[in-house]
Parts: C-alpha cells; sequence; structure tokens
C-alpha cells in the first residue's frame, strides 16, 4: 500500500489490480552478470492468476480502464546499451503490448520505465507504441519516463529501491497520466 502504484489509485479515487514481481522483465529477469536470466519473465505469467497459482485470469470478468505496463528496468541489466539485446527487448515488448491489448481490448494502454534505471530502454518502449499505433489504429495509448531515482536529494528505501517520498512522487506521476489519457480532469477527477 506504499507503491507508487496503489497511492496513484487512491489518487484517482480508483479499483486497483496489480500483479508484480522482483526482479522480473521481459526478455530477461535482473541478473548481475549480464546473462539473461529467463527463469524470471513477466509475459508467460500474465494470462495466470499468479505464479505458483497457474489458474487462468478472468480478462472478461475483469475489465479495466487503465492498464499500467512498468517494465524495463531489470531487463536492462542484461540489455545494457548493446544494440542488438536492445532490439530483442523491442521485438518482446512489442509482442508483450499487443498481448496485453488483445486481453483488454477496452482499456487505455499505459507504457512506462521504471524509476531505477534503464531510461536507455525508453526510446525504444516509444518506437514500439508508435508501431503499435500505426500498426492496430488503437490510439488509446500512452507512455512516460518515470523521473530516475536520485538518492542523493530522495534518498532510498530498501536495497537502492525507491522510498516513500520517490514512491509519492511516481504516484502524482502517473495518476497525472491516467487522468490526462482517460481525460479525467473534466470529471473532476
Amino acid at each position: 500500500m506504499k507503491s507508487y502504484a496503489y497511492l496513484a489509485s487512491q489518487e484517482l479515487g480508483a479499483d486497483y489490480s496489480a500483479v508484480c514481481y522482483s526482479g522480473y522483465g521481459i526478455v530477461s529477469g535482473w541478473t548481475n552478470d549480464g546473462a539473461r536470466r529467463t527463469d524470471k519473465l513477466c509475459p508467460p505469467l500474465y494470462d495466470v492468476v499468479a505464479k505458483g497459482y497457474e489458474q487462468p485470469w478472468d480478462f472478461v470478468a475483469h475489465t479495466y480502464d487503465a492498464v499500467v505496463i512498468n517494465l524495463g528496468t531489470n531487463d536492462f541489466s542484461y540489455t545494457g546499451t548493446d544494440p542488438d539485446r536492445m532490439s530483442e527487448f523491442a521485438q518482446e515488448y512489442a509482442d508483450f503490448l499487443s498481448r496485453v491489448h488483445e486481453l483488454n481490448p477496452d482499456a487505455h494502454l499505459v507504457c512506462a520505465i521504471g524509476t531505477m534505471g534503464g531510461q536507455e530502454l525508453f526510446p525504444y518502449i516509444e518506437q514500439v507504441v508508435e508501431e503499435f499505433k500505426g500498426n492496430t489504429g488503437f490510439a488509446r495509448i500512452t507512455c512516460y519516463a518515470t523521473e530516475p531515482l536520485d538518492p542523493e536529494t530522495d534518498g532510498c528505501g530498501a536495497n537502492f529501491h525507491p522510498n516513500a517520498k520517490t514512491q509519492q512522487r511516481d504516484a502524482e506521476t502517473l495518476a497525472g497520466v491516467i487522468r490526462e489519457a482517460l481525460d479525467l480532469s473534466e470529471r473532476g477527477i
């Protein structure tokens, strides 16, 4: 309940559902040696309730106005600035984005890169989003880069993760992005 996603939902007065896995990514989970980690990938888990509980998620019963995809930070520990690996990330991200849209056809999609690094992958996310719009005609999609964590100014939480101050800042940013994407200001939200 201290995470930016929960705090943003509270700011918007919105229902909230989240799936979070530490160290998971699109093309690779977190790695400290640059070797690809395929045991920590989010796309294979998207259709189920949770890892270890492989009951299919009911996307018909659970519809959303907005779906936020905040992936890429852990992938960057694998891709670094290697153009081939970054392109591999982009292709896997595009495939995942298509799957998320297929399962949530009425949701506005929000594609973000997290506050803990990997901003170098953001141009790839932007490119994927633009190509997705062009290929599908689907315009209800937004992407944004979160302001990077600044330990000297904001401090850090455990293990160099965002602390409460950074979570609140990121919540305000996300709430603003969703508010604008869903045109909630006109409804006083």
